[in-house]
């Protein structure tokens, strides 16, 4: 939302929706054969992929509260 309020130009709009659609195209390749990815990765692989993902999004939500605080006070 925030990238879309500062779109100038048909280029920036263009970047923005092929950006979407290559998000889109990977999730659903990787919905597709997520059946073989489960089987690939084993029950072990299944229960540490959360911790990971966790991880992942711990991290990015730090960065953006140090971002928040680093404007606020800077």
């Amino acid at each position: 939302m925030v990238i879309g309020a500062e779109l100038q130009g048909i280029y920036d709009i263009l970047v923005v929706v092929v950006a979407l659609l290559a998000a889109v195209f990977s999730l659903a390749g990787v919905l597709l054969v997520s059946n073989r990815l489960q089987d690939l990765m084993g029950k072990q692989g299944l229960e540490i992929l959360p911790k990971i993902t966790g991880l992942f999004v711990s991290a990015i939500g730090a960065q953006i509260v140090f971002s928040g605080i680093k404007g606020f006070l800077f």
